[in-house]
Parts: structure tokens; C-alpha cells; sequence
């Protein structure tokens, strides 16, 4: 299973709509997509699923890494599961347990994207550390270049062991 983590400092340069467009190419290119809404917001849950607060959540999946299977849900995509995510998200105090939970699921999928929200806090360590590509949605405007910083302190302080190949998307919107 390959790990796309879709993320920016920047709020509204389209974190969640890259990664249903995505989840969604990639399902109709016959593949399996598994979606993990890192964001308290949960947009990419209300695309895909129902909200509700009696479900399993990324909260659940981070607190018990192991649990993750009761906490994947179809959708009404053919080929595409969520980990929905929660309002109640806690901030973590270690950056492996959503890869050490993905684990869990490699055989079962063939992409995984992972939306995150705008602040580089240890819930998106958590996404950056599982990520096989970081995918950064960018919008051609002064206040997007805080981004850049938060690449450049990826590289420094966290995932330079591993080979995270890093893209940036561009709109001009």
C-alpha cells in the first residue's frame, strides 16, 4: 500500500477536495483506497460517510493501533474505505501509531491518502511518518509560502530517514 499524506500550513487551498478527487481517480483506475480523515473538521468524513458519534473513529485508531480493521467503513464508492475522523481527535504524544496501524491494513489496500488540517502538531507528524508521498495542494499567493517552511522542517526534524517523496500542486483559484 502505498501512503499519500495531503497536507499545507494553509487553510482553503483544497487539502480535502485533492484527497476525495484522488481517492477517487485512483478507485476508478481499479484500485483499492482507503481514506484517513486526520482533520477535526472530518470534511473528507461528510463526503464520504455518515457522521455519528457512536462509530469508531481516527481517534479510536490512534489510541489502539491494533483496533484499526473495526474502524474502517465502505462508502458508497465502489472500492473506497474511510477511518472517519472526529471532532474529539487528541493531540498524540508519539508520531508512529497511524503507521504502525497501517501496518495492519498493507495487504488490504492499494493507496492510502490521509487529509490533514492546516497546523504542523504531532497528529500530522503522525501522518507525515506513515506517508510514502507528501502531497501539498498550494495556492499561488503570498500567504501559501509558510508551507515551504513546513517542508523544509519535515526534511530537518522528522522523516529524513525515510525516502517520502514530496509534490506540490498548484492553483491559481
Amino acid at each position: 500500500m502505498k501512503v499519500y499524506v495531503v497536507a499545507n500550513l494553509k487553510g482553503g487551498v483544497g487539502k480535502t477536495t485533492t484527497t476525495v478527487n484522488v481517492a477517487y481517480t485512483f478507485s476508478e483506475m481499479g484500485g483499492r483506497v482507503l481514506v484517513i480523515d486526520l482533520d477535526p473538521q472530518c470534511n473528507c468524513t461528510r463526503f464520504f460517510a455518515k457522521v455519528n458519534g457512536y462509530s469508531k473513529t481516527v481517534r479510536d485508531v490512534l489510541e489502539n493501533p491494533k483496533g484499526i480493521n473495526s474502524a474502517v467503513y465502505r462508502t458508497k464508492y465502489q472500492d473506497i474505505d474511510i477511518v472517519k475522523g472526529s471532532v474529539k481527535i487528541t493531540e498524540q504524544k508519539t508520531p508512529w501509531r497511524l503507521k504502525e496501524a497501517l501496518g495492519y491494513l498493507k495487504k488490504d489496500y492499494d493507496v492510502c491518502l490521509i487529509d490533514t488540517r492546516p497546523v504542523f502538531d504531532m497528529l500530522t507528524m503522525n501522518a507525515l511518518y506513515a506517508a510514502d508521498v507528501f502531497l501539498t495542494p498550494v495556492k499561488f499567493d503570498n500567504f501559501c509560502r509558510d508551507n515551504l517552511t513546513m517542508v523544509e522542517d519535515i526534511r530537518k526534524h522528522g522523516v529524513e530517514h525515510q525516502s517520502t517523496e514530496i509534490i506540490f500542486r498548484g492553483s491559481d483559484r
